[in-house]
């Protein structure tokens, strides 16, 4: 074998190892972003998870229990609404951080769908009244509604979530209205 056919053989050997390397260091880099995407999914679920249970600690907290009772209140006689603006604006903010990406629709709709649900139903018609004066008034409640019930509606289709009755309504909110003078968490 001559010195030419050696040296052929050798940049072949080189540029097919150099490949084989190349090749390598893309499967690494491609595993190494993998990694690191499942890493950021977790961080932010765990982010998420400590954030409604904050949201959760607050809307349970004996002063805002006060306000659910003088929502309900004013949600069960419809006159007052404005003692309901207190709930409909945190609820609003639990969209708001939905909307955002902040908070997970999933933990969103484990913790808050119920209450959510609750108010937009119940003060629906509050809301488009001031609409009429704001179009912006709470859109961000709105969209943490219409997500979660597509969620409620994916997870029990014949949910009676789903199509709130009058009834159960009253009783939801009555329990609501209760809540100063039991103490309790509401239903």
């Amino acid at each position: 074998m001559n010195w030419n056919a050696l040296m052929g053989m050798a940049t072949v050997v080189t540029a097919v190892a150099a490949i084989g390397s190349t090749w390598a260091a893309i499967i690494a880099v491609k595993k190494q972003n993998e990694n690191f995407e499942q890493s950021s999914r977790h961080f932010r679920l765990s982010l998420s998870a400590e954030l409604a249970l904050k949201l959760d600690d607050r809307f349970n907290s004996d002063q805002f229990r006060k306000c659910r009772c003088l929502a309900a209140k004013s949600l069960l006689r419809q006159n007052e609404m404005v003692d309901s603006e207190d709930v409909l604006d945190f609820l609003e903010t639990i969209g708001l951080f939905m909307r955002s990406g902040a908070l997970n629709e999933e933990v969103a709709y484990s913790t808050f769908f119920h209450w959510i649900n609750l108010y937009w139903n119940a003060a629906e018609k509050h809301i488009q009244m001031k609409r009429a004066d704001n179009s912006a008034a709470w859109q961000d409640l709105e969209y943490a509604y219409k997500n979660l019930v597509a969620l409620e509606r994916e997870k029990d289709k014949a949910s009676a979530d789903l199509a709130l009755s009058p009834d159960r309504m009253r009783r939801y909110l009555g329990d609501e209205a209760a809540l100063d003078a039991a103490g309790g968490r509401g239903v």
